[in-house]
């Protein structure tokens, strides 16, 4: 088993990744990297996401379950990832128009609490996962996970605080 993951590991872009995600815990004491299938590829894949992008909650045990990311993809890539028929009418033209123009998305993941159990549909997996472009908000994506694919690490974190301290705090 340990062989077999360390090759996937190899084959997908874990190394580069992870370089990024142990600067930034290690900086900013709070590091969150995205882990999703690439499916045409049959890849794990690893994406760190800028700490300025990212904004966690924990639930009471202390284990961060709520992720919301803001990022901004252009109407070019938005058609790229999630179809032009799903984008809303005002961005399909914006794609046609001007496809390197910038759009806000806000990608949350938390709890899904309102599932039907019973259903085995992505949008009763316990997680939700709900895409969105913010300034119109309209839904571009809802699904859901099985288990939070982000991987929050807090170098450090007093009782209190939801946020990350790192040596570089430390040292201001």
């Amino acid at each position: 088993a340990e062989t077999v993951l360390y090759d996937e590991f190899a084959r997908s872009n874990f190394y580069e990744e992870v370089v990024e995600y142990f600067r930034d815990g290690g900086a900013f004491g709070t590091a969150t990297m995205f882990v999703n299938e690439d499916l045409q590829n049959e890849l794990a894949n690893f994406k760190t996401r800028h700490p300025k992008e990212v904004f966690i909650e924990e639930n009471s045990r202390g284990k961060v379950d709520t992720v919301f990311r803001k990022f901004v993809l252009t109407a070019r890539q938005m058609v790229d990832e999630f179809g032009y028929e799903n984008l809303s009418k005002e961005t399909q033209q914006l794609a046609e128009r001007n496809p390197y123009e910038r759009v806000d998305i806000i990608h949350a993941l938390f709890p899904r609490t309102d599932r039907d159990v019973t259903k085995l549909n992505n949008k009763n997996m316990p997680y939700a996962s709900v895409y969105m472009e913010e300034s119109r908000r309209h839904i571009l994506r809802e699904s859901g996970f099985d288990k939070i694919p982000y991987v929050v690490w807090r170098y450090s974190t007093n009782s209190d605080e939801t946020y990350g301290r790192g040596p570089g705090f430390d040292a201001l």
